[in-house]
């Protein structure tokens, strides 16, 4: 059907392989691949995760009978945005009984195995960040 060559981004991905392969050692091409597929799923969890903050938000106003984040910028689309410069310019409060060990790792495994399960869904043909040939 047309929607199968639509949806086929093998072109794309053997076009970034060769183009890296021709200017970098392979180890540099593997290396150069693994970091764009990085920025590409922190680039897809920011605009998901935007999204699904505004979404939220209206959705609980209207719910509740009022507009919602209306403030910053139009319709308040940067409402988000600057609750996440609000959270980043907060003081870090240390809690005294907690081992500092895991509570300072604990961010990195939930954002690494959210990293994990998206790497293996396959978007498309060609699409995906982990093949299991199944």
């Amino acid at each position: 059907m047309w929607y199968d060559a639509f949806y086929d981004f093998s072109i794309l991905t053997k076009w970034i392989d060769k183009t890296l392969s021709d200017f970098c050692s392979p180890f540099w091409t593997t290396t150069w691949e693994l970091v764009i597929i990085g920025v590409a799923i922190l680039a897809f969890y920011a605009v998901v995760g935007l999204y699904l903050v505004y979404a939220e938000r209206k959705i609980c106003g209207f719910m509740q009978c009022r507009v919602g984040p209306n403030r910053v910028g139009p319709y308040g689309f940067f409402q988000t945005i600057a609750d996440l410069i609000k959270l980043l310019i907060k003081e870090l409060v240390p809690i005294k009984n907690a081992d500092s060990i895991l509570f300072n790792i604990a961010p990195f495994i939930v954002i690494g195995d959210s990293f994990l399960a998206i790497a293996a869904i396959p978007f498309a043909t060609g699409l995906h960040a982990i093949d299991f040939n199944i």
